[in-house]
């Protein structure tokens, strides 16, 4: 029940990572570099992203975004992704995905809201 109520405000009040170099963003077709799976308590899968710059710099960096779902076969080693980054500095970059930030805050919540009404019925019967 708490961490359904945990995950509904999460969902809702959490501020998003202002990206103000998003309005000067270059874009650049990439690829996904590496794929691992590594389970500690604050990651998914690790998405590895090359993509080379305006200026011919190539990059190579981790993906971490806070509001994107990533599901297993989603992407593959070699898959050609457009990406938008900050010219200024390059390692600042997002996937263009057909995913919301709001689709993925409304589905945090209504798996929030589901574990907090069965918690709460599990509490009730249990008494």
């Amino acid at each position: 029940m708490v961490a359904g109520l945990v995950a509904m405000l999460y969902a809702m009040f959490s501020r998003s990572r202002s990206e103000p170099w998003l309005s000067k963003a270059e874009k650049a077709e990439g690829i996904i570099f590496e794929l691992n799976s590594e389970r500690d308590s604050n990651s998914n899968d690790v998405i590895v992203v090359r993509f080379v710059t305006s200026k011919l710099e190539w990059i190579t960096a981790r993906y971490t975004d806070q509001w994107i779902l990533v599901y297993s076969g989603q992407y593959n080693i070699g898959d050609k992704v457009e990406v938008l980054y900050n010219p200024e500095n390059p390692n600042q970059f997002k996937l263009v995905t057909k995913q919301s930030e709001s689709s993925v805050r409304a589905i945090t919540a209504i798996i929030g809201f589901v574990l907090f009404v069965v918690g709460g019925y599990l509490l009730i019967i249990r008494g």
